[in-house]
């Protein structure tokens, strides 16, 4: 498993994590409920979440969905099977898992689902876009969620970090806010765009939550040399010394849900 993957290998921290995002949040509205708002869930008999992690936007989407839906979540961290099904199971609804390192093929067959998500993930595997064409049904939906280019530099410069050298930039080079439409295209006759502008935002008597938050972004916010623990340490020092002096830390998570419809022929 690559280092920017091993975070997301511990499903219990990456649930605290989300919850530290959502508290810090400037924007109170919950971005997987304007994911899924205005779908006809009737028309949704099965769904396919790419990159699904522990489960977080598949459990809304297990609660909003039919009755009789099918939910399969993909991912390449197997601690993630468990938490995902057990969050598709409480909603009543069908679920699998498949653990799989997603690269260039999906293993079903041309139009199979209505629904398919992929939740700040696509970057991971955006040469994947062909396929998740391919596997849409004509009159489905694919809904992907992505970070603007600029997330995370506010992160990087505080903490002494190069943001310019960091796996995350090669990452939202291949998919973000700036350029998702224009990766879509090809793939996709309707694209729809929705803006999530929000910012985090940390005072002194957040202090342990930044520490946590940042400890958990390290393998996308190091330089490919990798995350030593006097790296870390030094992280730390420089974000404690900014919180413990008054000061407030504020960074943009602008993000950016795009909707996607009618997928081109192959």
């Amino acid at each position: 498993m690559t280092p920017p993957l091993l975070s997301f290998a511990s499903p219990d921290r990456h649930a605290a994590i989300a919850d530290i995002i959502r508290r810090r949040s400037s924007n109170p509205a919950d971005i997987r409920r304007m994911e899924f708002a205005g779908l006809d869930w009737t028309a949704i008999c099965e769904a396919l979440d790419l990159g699904c992690g522990f489960g977080l936007p598949a459990g809304l989407l297990a609660r909003e969905s039919a009755p009789g839906t099918r939910i399969v979540g993909v991912d390449a961290c197997a601690e993630n099977g468990a938490p995902f099904l057990a969050a598709v199971r409480a909603a009543g609804r069908h679920g699998a898992f498949e653990c799989l390192r997603l690269d260039r093929t999906l293993p079903w067959p041309d139009r199979r689902f209505d629904l398919v998500v992929a939740a700040y993930s696509l970057y991971y595997f955006v040469d994947l876009l062909p396929e998740i064409a391919r596997v849409l049904s004509q009159s489905g939906t694919f809904v992907t969620v992505t970070h603007s280019e600029t997330t995370f530099r506010a992160l990087c410069e505080a903490a002494g970090l190069d943001a310019s050298s960091s796996p995350l930039r090669r990452l939202l080079r291949g998919f973000c806010a700036e350029n998702g439409a224009d990766r879509l295209a090809p793939f996709f006759a309707d694209i729809e765009r929705i803006e999530y502008p929000n910012t985090l935002r940390f005072e002194p008597e957040h202090l342990s939550e930044l520490l946590d938050y940042a400890d958990f972004k390290m393998p996308l916010l190091a330089a490919e040399r990798g995350v030593s623990e006097a790296v870390r340490a030094g992280v730390r020092q420089r974000l404690a010394a900014l919180l413990r002096g008054g000061g407030v830390f504020e960074m943009d998570k602008n993000d950016v849900i795009f909707r996607c419809r009618r997928p081109h022929a192959r």
